[in-house]
């Protein structure tokens, strides 16, 4: 059932709806979002506390959106614009973000548990003292993301785009990469290869 942002109501629980191509300006607190769509929304507004429950996200606009203070459980993004969103201080538990563009995205001092990131263009986003726990992320440009004091063991980078990526030599015991990819990290050592 197709439902307009305008009424949804504060502490209100919105269950099984759709929501499609609206503007939504109107700041929110409290809502919980179980089991709605989103397509083609271009979120331009606040929103603090609000709960997002097996929800999808197609063609939205959620670019500079402040998700810090928001759950989000078992949800997916597809094809979505996320450019300078703020993901920190947040847990993201079974969280799909397909084919998006997250670029200069905040996910510093996370949590991402069984979260898939595929296709994405990640560039110059911030990992910093992020927690990974079951999470993958492939085929996607991390090109000069910041994964400082973050734990990648476990994580396979091989199919990213990882040059000018910043990290710590701790963070990357256990990585998985690829040949072209460790020449890229030799240089985070000082160490040049001739």
């Amino acid at each position: 059932m197709t439902m307009s942002f305008l009424d949804v109501k504060e502490e209100d629980y919105i269950y099984q709806k759709h929501f499609v191509d609206e503007i939504v300006n109107v700041a929110f607190e409290k809502q919980t979002f179980k089991q709605c769509s989103f397509e083609n929304i271009n979120w331009e507004s606040s929103i603090y506390r609000v709960d997002f429950d097996d929800c999808t996200f197609k063609n939205c606009d959620l670019s500079n959106l402040d998700f810090s203070n928001v759950s989000i459980t078992h949800c997916s993004f597809e094809n979505c614009k996320m450019i300078g969103s703020n993901f920190s201080l947040s847990v993201l538990k079974h969280v799909r973000f397909i084919e998006c563009i997250l670029k200069y995205s905040n996910f510093s001092f996370s949590r991402l548990e069984d979260t898939l990131i595929s296709q994405s263009l990640m560039f110059g986003s911030s990992f910093n003292e992020t927690k990974f726990k079951h999470t993958k992320i492939m085929e996607s440009n991390l090109e000069e993301c910041e994964f400082l004091h973050t734990l990648l063991k476990g994580m396979d980078f091989t199919t990213n785009q990882i040059s000018g990526i910043k990290t710590t030599t701790e963070s990357l015991i256990g990585l998985e990469i690829n040949e072209f990819q460790a020449l890229e990290l030799v240089k985070l050592l000082g160490v040049i290869v001739k």
